[in-house]
């Protein structure tokens, strides 16, 4: 049922697995795709009220600082459609994977990933048994602004993995650049902005994934799969 998929606190989740032979594949950012920030208007993100659950502790993270100081805290928050988009492409047959401008090795992304799993429902191949980024997760040799812009490295490891082509795989990302980039190294690649109340940069209000957005972007592939079985 979808409620296995939904956060709970008290008791350890079912594993949750990836589809056997996929039909598609979806891409998702962490960061204001797959979590909302503090200053996340419900009425703009589409919903009675932002979700509920555990936050993303130091989520926002220490630097830039002006993120932390804008938003009022360094923990962010489950996006408004986000546990919904993950329960969507698994429920529908489509692998799901994370594509990350941060560092593989960081501290910062681990508790996300954590985070992921026990409150979004991921997949549990998100992560090893010893806590590192699993084989479901892109992620940056090393920290570097330009991260962002070299996220096609990961969606095309993602894609090999899941054995899905380009034209089969969405990519939700909060920032445009990152999105530009992405669809220019890899002809076909199907791309959707997250937290489109920002205008494609980082925001304090940011909403992550909303219903309208995951729709149009699942939309891309999902039609193709109905129409060209």
């Amino acid at each position: 049922t979808v409620s296995v998929l939904y956060w709970c606190c008290t008791f350890p989740m079912p594993a949750i697995r990836q589809p056997t032979n996929p039909k598609g594949l979806c891409v998702f950012d962490i960061d204001a795709t797959l979590t909302s920030h503090s200053r996340a208007d419900p009425k703009v993100c589409g919903v009675p009220q932002m979700p509920s659950g555990p936050a993303c502790k130091d989520c926002v993270g220490s630097t830039p600082a002006f993120k932390s100081q804008m938003t009022g805290t360094r923990n962010s928050f489950v996006a408004a459609y986000g546990r919904e988009a993950i329960h969507s492409c698994l429920s529908n047959g489509y692998a799901v994977g994370l594509a990350t401008a941060r560092s593989c090795g960081g501290g910062t992304l681990n508790s996300r990933l954590k985070w992921l799993n026990s409150t979004m429902g991921y997949p549990s191949d998100g992560m090893t048994a010893t806590g590192a980024p699993g084989p479901s997760v892109g992620c940056a040799p090393h920290s570097s602004p330009d991260n962002k812009l070299k996220k096609s490295e990961s969606i095309n490891r993602l894609m090999n993995r899941f054995n899905v082509p380009a034209k089969k795989t969405i990519f939700f990302d909060d920032s445009k650049d990152s999105l530009m980039a992405a669809k220019a190294a890899i002809p076909g690649l199907q791309t959707q902005l997250a937290s489109s109340n920002c205008g494609g940069t980082w925001c304090p209000s940011a909403c992550g994934l909303t219903k309208t957005e995951f729709n149009k972007g699942f939309s891309k592939v999902h039609h193709l799969h109905h129409h060209h079985k």
